[in-house]
């Protein structure tokens, strides 16, 4: 990968942080790194090519919304994988898919309805009653979310999300629930995104903000923020550390 720009390592710094529930958010995120609105979403459009950026999106708290998530370790060798890992990948629960080192060796995170039972679903996902699996559900979520110091003189990559420590689902509407299904969508690179993603809604615009402030006031969306692609940023570990905690010490160590 090329060497970045000072402009551009400013703006990947800027829209890793909520975006502006404002007509032209791009305005708002171009003056974070020094860029005029135009300058900023050329630059961002150059960044998602070249792959430095995955998406910009809406992030969720799916406890909220009435789903639960596990991470789900399998055992699978070189030929099951070629088999199972589009499998996994195609299923719309899943967030996460890595190949680790280990016995258990792909490890991804599935997200599903709360009435829904894991077993069943992951052994549906499988489709191979020869697969081993463990099914490690999330109890209560400490810390969430990380951002990438890619600007000079910036921190290494710290937790951009604090847990939400109500998890009361929030009862919505049918027009609720389509409603957020359809702003799933990678944002739009446009000087007023929000129009288009009213138009795509058939709402007005003010109307879909006022939706979108209320659900982050009441922890149904954690922000609206881009996700970057690590490795192509020169952050090559990516490790997962397991402890056993005796139980009266599992919320300090979580903190």
């Amino acid at each position: 990968m090329r060497i970045l720009s000072r402009e551009e390592m400013n703006l990947l710094e800027a829209v890793q942080s909520d975006f502006p529930l404002t007509r032209r958010p791009f305005q708002d995120i171009g003056k974070r790194a020094g860029l005029t609105e135009q300058a900023a979403i050329t630059c961002l459009e150059k960044l998602k090519k070249e792959h430095y950026i995955r998406e910009i999106s809406i992030l969720l708290n799916a406890r909220k919304i009435g789903y639960k998530s596990t991470l789900v370790a399998l055992k699978a060798d070189e030929s099951a994988m070629e088999r199972i890992v589009p499998r996994i990948n195609a299923h719309p629960g899943v967030s996460h898919n890595y190949l680790r080192d280990g016995s258990f060796n792909i490890w991804f995170t599935l997200t599903i309805p709360a009435e829904t039972d894991y077993n069943p679903e992951v052994t549906s996902l499988l489709n191979d009653d020869s697969l081993s699996f463990l099914i490690l559900p999330s109890l209560r979520i400490f810390k969430i979310g990380v951002k990438f110091g890619v600007a000079e003189n910036t921190s290494p990559p710290v937790s951009a999300l604090s847990a939400h420590s109500d998890d009361t689902v929030i009862s919505l509407s049918e027009f609720e629930k389509e409603l957020i299904r359809k702003l799933q969508v990678d944002f739009p690179l446009d000087p007023e995104p929000w129009s288009i993603l009213a138009h795509s809604c058939n709402i007005a615009m003010d109307r879909l903000l006022e939706y979108i402030s209320t659900w982050k006031k009441r922890g149904v969306i954690k922000r609206i923020a881009a996700f970057l692609r690590h490795r192509n940023l020169g952050y090559k570990a990516n490790g997962m550390a397991c402890y056993t905690i005796p139980a009266e010490d599992i919320q300090k160590a979580g903190f």
